[in-house]
């Protein structure tokens, strides 16, 4: 198998530590952690807390919102479509008007607006403001397209909060995801055994191939990301 035993002693102790120290606090009971290799190699999956008391897997069952995380696929999106990292765009405050709906007057987590940013800084600073205005700018579908092609399967729809990740996907999904940055720009495709062999002649009976491995992100944009 691809499970790198010590690392997952830690990672169910890392969760067991997380929800000690904060669960109560935040009213949570369970947490998952998750970590591939660059070849989409399952390292660690700690799925919840305890087993006995759940089975359900929050590592590849439980939808969340992927929250600022989600940005990654929005300025790889903007990469691809023209803008560079020194792209300046604008981080001030914005109402955007829904038909049917209320306007919507989002804002930065530190209630703080800081005027116009290059993109590196708004993506490392996580600027709300100019995250929506480049997914506004390039187009909601095109950043669901990147999602798509990293791997993310979950339903997405092309609402303005899709900006702040305010849509539920899976944390396989986010984490596969982000894996074709540290493979390369190759897709990475989860998987937790490599080979089966007999145990009499250890003779491979099995051994795990990529099915769709090609390169998901083209040279220019993954040099900028």
């Amino acid at each position: 198998t691809t499970i790198d035993i010590a690392a997952q002693r830690a990672a169910a102790e890392a969760v067991e530590l997380v929800l000690a120290e904060q669960g109560e606090d935040r009213r949570v009971g369970q947490a998952a952690a998750l970590a591939l290799d660059d070849q989409g190699g399952v390292r660690v999956m700690v799925g919840g807390r305890d087993y006995d008391q759940s089975q359900f897997n929050r590592a590849t069952q439980a939808r969340r919102q992927p929250g600022s995380s989600f940005k990654y696929f929005i300025y790889l999106a903007a990469m691809e479509n023209g803008l560079t990292p020194w792209s300046v765009r604008d981080d001030s405050p914005i109402t955007i008007s829904i038909p049917g709906q209320p306007d919507w007057t989002p804002g930065n987590y530190t209630e703080e607006f800081h005027g116009p940013v290059t993109l590196t800084s708004a993506y490392a600073n996580s600027f709300n403001m100019v995250a929506i205005r480049v997914a506004n700018e390039i187009g909601g579908d095109r950043v669901i397209d990147a999602a798509r092609r990293l791997g993310v399967t979950s339903p997405l729809a092309n609402y303005h909060s899709l900006a702040l990740g305010a849509q539920e996907i899976t944390l396989l999904e986010m984490v596969s995801a982000y894996g074709a940055m540290a493979a390369d720009g190759n897709r990475v495709e989860a998987h937790g055994v490599t080979r089966i062999r007999r145990a009499s002649s250890d003779e491979v009976m099995w051994s795990w191939r990529p099915a769709n491995r090609g390169r998901v992100i083209e040279e220019r944009p993954f040099r900028y990301m």
